[in-house]
């Protein structure tokens, strides 16, 4: 359990403890029923602090970065008999942020990977064998968002192809293509 994860509820209790502290010093009233309301506070800032491993490493729903690299594809087609939609999950690298995070949210460290879950589409499936391939490979793979207002600066997709994917519930539609080889500075001779 780390730093982060054993904060939030050591945090909790002490906020709680403080507001017990409040109503027993200024409430009057049943020293009992205020015992009982200390004690149910310490319990669920400790009874918090188990399941919170749980949530520790599983794919986010939320919209992919503005650009980033693949690292990995695990795709997951629709099966009928089980009522399975198909998902495919990506592990990212992102390489610009696209928004701002709050001040309580997780700061991630630079190059830090992340699990993204997408919905199942046929296109989108098309794309992924593409990059699983260019990864088998050893090449690396960007993914960008192609919305409309980012359609000044597009990059090409995998295989020439124009338009991107769009990733459904995601809020835009993206490219994956090779990420070319980087441009070394010329040597200055004297």
């Amino acid at each position: 359990m780390g730093a982060n994860t054993i904060a939030i509820p050591i945090a909790l209790t002490i906020v709680g403890a403080m507001l017990a502290w409040v109503i027993v010093s200024w409430g009057k009233g049943r020293w009992w029923a205020k015992l009982a309301l200390i004690l149910a506070g310490t319990w669920f800032g400790l009874a918090i602090w188990s399941p919170l491993d749980s949530y520790l490493g599983w794919p986010t729903r939320e919209k992919l970065p503005a650009k980033f690299e693949i690292i990995w594809v695990d795709i997951r087609e629709p099966n009928d008999r089980a009522s399975d939609e198909g998902a495919f999950y990506l592990m990212v690298r992102v390489l610009k942020a696209s928004e701002e995070r709050g001040v309580l949210d997780y700061k991630s460290k630079p190059a830090e990977p992340r699990l993204y879950e997408l919905p199942y589409s046929r296109g989108m499936h098309q794309q992924m064998e593409k990059a699983l391939k260019m990864l088998g490979n050893g090449e690396a793979v960007v993914g960008e968002n192609v919305s409309k207002a980012d359609k000044q600066n597009q990059s090409p997709a995998i295989n020439g192809e124009e338009d991107g994917v769009d990733t459904g519930t995601h809020s835009g539609r993206y490219k994956f293509y090779k990420l070319p080889p980087p441009k070394l500075p010329s040597k200055i001779a004297k």
